[in-house]
């Protein structure tokens, strides 16, 4: 967040925000503010655990499985400005990662292109594809590219870069290393990513909940939900447990029931019942 207002991101709110209207809400429909968020933070963790992150979020698979990983820089916005002659416009992409990968290490650039409300569009990635190739020709340029778009797909990932990459390709005459993703398949990863350091888990903690903020939430399968019948028959076992403990005496032992088969359960019980059904009373509670 703090990098949208260094960038002058966000400096006035929109026209149709209430007086009156809470930050919370107002922050929930910011794409500026989401992607500072979420990548000031994802910049502070180590390395080789952002590559796996973004390995695990983005599809096809197309980042190098390497597990030597550092980010050597982050940009927010840039302004890219030599191929202006060429698109009649300065590119601005959203975030700009520079990581040194694998041993020996190869300089790699991610460009990043993210949505919230708004949709992802071909030409956009095609005009950022070929701004970076004129800001960085040469030997500025990095050893691998690729461009990472976040939101905004209007199906899934692999065929939005599929039918993006065509026609790129037919329009434009190059080629894009591209993956794409959900908002909801970063949150995916965060969820799924091993970390046992606690400092590490506090930024992986927020990451979270800025994204269930704007409604993105983990969703677990079902079959990675815990039985339902093992929640009830754990709480039944526990039930009965309590109930043999109030025994009438000490000298009258208490008949097991096999917990599987309730056929007798109303006349096991009925001797633990403080009142009978005409209102005698069996035997006073002791608390």
């Amino acid at each position: 967040m703090l990098n949208a207002i260094l960038h002058g991101k966000g400096r006035t709110l929109p026209d149709d925000v209430k007086p009156g209207a809470s930050l919370k809400s107002t922050f929930k429909r910011s794409e500026d503010l989401l992607t500072a968020t979420i990548f000031e933070r994802l910049s502070y963790l180590d390395g080789e655990i952002i590559w796996q992150l973004l390995r695990k979020t983005f599809k096809p698979d197309l980042l190098p499985n390497r597990r030597l990983a550092s980010l050597e820089e982050i940009e927010f916005w840039p302004l890219w400005t030599k191929a202006n002659s060429r698109l009649k416009k300065d590119v601005e992409p959203d975030v700009v990662l520079r990581f040194a990968v694998g041993d020996p290490a190869r300089t790699v650039t991610l460009i990043i292109e993210s949505k919230l409300d708004g949709v992802q569009y071909p030409d956009q990635w095609a005009q950022q594809w070929i701004a970076h190739d004129e800001e960085y020709s040469g030997e500025d340029g990095p050893d691998e590219c690729y461009f990472l778009a976040l939101g905004g797909l209007r199906g899934s990932a692999e065929m939005t870069v599929s039918t993006f990459s065509e026609r790129i390709a037919e329009q434009h005459g190059i080629s894009v290393q591209a993956a794409a993703a959900d908002w909801s398949d970063l949150m995916t990863a965060l969820d799924e990513v091993d970390i046992e350091r606690r400092d590490v888990r506090r930024i992986v903690t927020d990451l979270q909940e800025a994204l269930a903020l704007h409604g993105y939430r983990r969703v677990r399968p079902l079959a990675e939900l815990p039985s339902c019948s093992d929640r009830l028959r754990g709480n039944f076992e526990r039930s009965a447990a309590q109930l043999r403990s109030w025994a009438v005496s000490d000298s009258e032992p208490v008949p097991m029931t096999d917990l599987g088969d309730l056929a007798g359960w109303a006349a096991t019980t009925m001797r633990f019942r403080p009142i009978l059904s005409d209102g005698r009373v069996l035997r006073k509670l002791e608390l």
